[in-house]
């Protein structure tokens, strides 16, 4: 008997454990994403050669992301990058998403993020170029017009790490997306340049029609 109740206890506090930790899918790609896609800020300058490198030797971890705006309610459903390299296989990360109230304010000035989760880098390079696509574990609300920032930051230090395009904040995303990054753990800056590739995957909210638009004239009952 106090064999089962030491199992059932195990059982629990791993359950919970589990419950309490989102988790992230990463999956790599040929291409990018063709279908729920909210929001894209895709650089019409951009390069391989001065790629951003999230190198995993730093600590605290470097963490870097971006902030983007949506033209309308959607609820978030993944994110997707494009990759150049990727060496820091089966490594541990963070995804976080803030709500802040500007382009360019850092992901810290909007207070606690409205998602966590973390998940394992893939164990191979998968296609070079590539696309890299994190899936939430769970859809997240976000509003139209509200400013937002994705964060990436490793567990833990190690070796490797994982090249992106960067690109240029040009005038087509200059005021929908900016990049962002913090290699002390504390400050943190927006420049001028991006990630060069970003999609954001979900779905877009309908509207219900309204009572005035369901009274339309010549509808009206007798």
């Amino acid at each position: 008997m106090d064999s089962i109740k030491k199992c059932c206890i195990v059982f629990f506090l791993t359950a919970k454990a589990l419950a309490a930790s989102a988790a992230v899918l990463v999956e790599t790609r040929e291409g990018a994403p063709d279908s729920k896609v909210i929001f894209s800020a895709v650089s019409q300058t951009q390069s391989d050669k001065d790629s951003y490198s999230w190198g995993r030797a730093t600590q605290p971890p470097l963490r870097f992301g971006q902030s983007f705006v949506l033209s309308a309610d959607a609820t978030m459903e993944a994110l997707t990058l494009k990759t150049v390299t990727l060496t820091a296989t089966n490594a541990s990360f963070v995804l976080n998403i803030y709500k802040v109230n500007a382009l360019t304010d850092s992901p810290t000035t909007g207070g606690a993020p409205i998602y966590t989760g973390s998940g394992l880098l893939p164990s191979a390079q998968g296609p070079k170029p590539g696309y890299m696509t994190f899936t939430l574990d769970a859809p997240v609300a976000l509003s139209q017009g509200v400013f937002y920032v994705f964060t990436l930051s490793y567990a833990g230090t190690g070796s490797g790490g994982l090249g992106l395009y960067r690109g240029t904040a040009d005038a087509e995303t200059a005021d929908t997306s900016r990049f962002w990054s913090s290699s002390d753990g504390g400050a943190s800056y927006a420049g001028t340049s991006k990630i060069a590739y970003l999609y954001i995957q979900g779905t877009t909210v309908v509207p219900e029609p309204s009572t005035a638009m369901l009274l339309l004239p010549g509808s009206w009952p007798e």
